[in-house]
């Protein structure tokens, strides 16, 4: 669980005069205490007599689906991730906007930075990180507007994360760029960004990431680890007699 605090506490100004023989004004600072489930998530994966035979001398097979297991745990947990992050549900009506027409950031004519600029103006708190999917950032890359503000005084020609970072003014810049086949199994394989064509600003806690710090401070997207589990997260389980291997951990998301 973790607790979220009334704001008012932090952004209403207070009367911090007292007298030398007075007490100081006293606030009161609530927290609620809000739930959040942890569950175990596995993948598994085989290896047979024939393959350990026909890997003999090429690889350690064991070490390379292990690694494939891996790589799917994580490809399942971005997935999550972005899912969360381009919900528009989990936002209210003035933290999100839909850039139809010319407002399009496709659309030459359009301001990508005016955009961001009053977007991130009603944002309690001045947001440092940017995300946004490969395909945004593939349209930025090019955009009329960036390279013509970056071209005598960010290097004009390579338009890097950094070089965008400096333009949204923000501390990073984030690029999703994660396929996923949203295929059926035997069918075609169809591939897509995972993070699509979505763009979010907001403030991330990420130099205080422990302790006191981290829960009395605003921050967006805290991911929960199961006590216990983030010293060795990484669990290899078989299922004796048969050759089974597979990978789970205990984060909770």
């Amino acid at each position: 669980s973790y607790f979220k605090f009334d704001r008012g506490a932090t952004f209403k100004r207070a009367n911090t005069l007292y007298g030398a023989r007075s007490k100081a004004n006293e606030l009161e600072l609530h927290g609620t205490k809000q739930p959040h489930d942890l569950s175990h998530k596995g993948l598994a994966a085989w290896i047979d007599d024939d393959e350990r035979r026909q890997t003999e001398g090429i690889g350690n097979i064991h070490a390379i689906k292990m690694q494939m297991l891996k790589d799917g745990h994580y490809l399942d947990l971005e997935k999550r991730i972005s899912t969360a992050l381009f919900n528009a549900a989990n936002y209210p009506t003035a933290n999100k906007t839909t850039l139809v027409g010319a407002a399009q950031w496709s659309d030459p004519t359009s301001d990508p930075k005016r955009a961001v600029i009053n977007a991130a103006s009603g944002l309690i708190k001045q947001p440092n990180t940017m995300v946004v999917g490969k395909l945004v950032d593939n349209t930025l890359q090019t955009h009329p507007k960036v390279l013509d503000a970056i071209k005598y005084t960010m290097g004009g020609v390579n338009v890097t994360h950094e070089t965008l970072a400096r333009y949204f003014q923000v501390e990073r810049y984030m690029v999703g760029e994660a396929h996923e086949d949203t295929a059926q199994e035997g069918q075609a394989e169809t591939l897509g960004y995972i993070w699509g064509d979505f763009a979010w600003i907001g403030y991330v806690n990420y130099t205080n990431a422990t302790g006191p710090a981290m829960i009395s401070q605003p921050s967006f997207g805290w991911l929960p680890i199961s006590r216990g589990d983030t010293g060795n997260p990484w669990r290899v389980f078989t299922r004796s007699p048969d050759p089974t291997m597979g990978v789970g951990d205990g984060m909770g998301y």
